[in-house]
């Protein structure tokens, strides 16, 4: 395995296990983007992930209350998560099509490590976490099933940020589908980077 990999490895451990279960278990959706997201580092290795900015969050209040918790927002904020599908795209659009998507770009354009295989290894990652998830019982087995399926197997709805702007939308998502790099499919859909020396 090359370096790199290794590297990609250990950061989407530390990256991505902790936020799928506070959507699973507690049904609250990080903005996790690389402006929010600060990786603590242990010389050259990732340890640990701080997600700063919470006004962009999203909480479903029917999967806090499970836990005996709860929150009163501001009327009208946007921290309400209308459904599920709503942590889904901000889950996704946040921590996989922004955050890990650029590292994986990054990679596969600087490295000679097939982007393809990143996104197999972030999958790997994921499967990992949602089987942990259920051997603990953090969450119902088939919320556990539908989060699974709709993050890394369904074709995602890519936020269109410039698409918002121009149109002026701030609470609305503009968005277009697009197949899933995290599902088999997805990642056939890949064009091989060029070689590198």
């Amino acid at each position: 395995m090359y370096k790199r990999q290794v590297f990609l490895e250990r950061y989407v451990a530390v990256v991505v296990p902790e936020q799928l279960r506070l959507l699973s278990a507690y049904g609250v959706a990080l903005e996790s983007h690389l402006q929010n997201s600060l990786i603590v580092f242990d010389g050259p290795e990732p340890v640990a992930t701080l997600v700063r900015d919470l006004g962009g969050i999203r909480i479903l209040r029917s999967r806090l209350a499970e836990r005996g918790l709860a929150v009163d927002p501001y009327p009208d904020s946007d921290v309400d998560a209308a459904d599920e599908t709503a942590l889904y795209r901000k889950l996704y659009y946040a921590l996989f099509q922004n955050h890990l998507a650029e590292l994986v770009a990054t990679v596969a354009r600087e490295t000679p490590v097939d982007e393809r295989d990143c996104w197999t290894l972030v999958r790997e990652r994921c499967d990992r976490t949602f089987e942990g998830l259920r051997a603990e019982g953090a969450a119902p087995s088939a919320r556990l099933d539908r989060d699974r399926a709709a993050l890394l197997e369904q074709p995602t709805a890519h936020k269109a940020l410039t698409a918002m702007r121009l149109r002026g939308k701030r609470h609305e998502y503009v968005t277009s589908e697009i197949s899933n790099p995290l599902s088999a499919a997805g990642r056939e859909r890949i064009v091989p980077s060029a070689t590198h020396d």
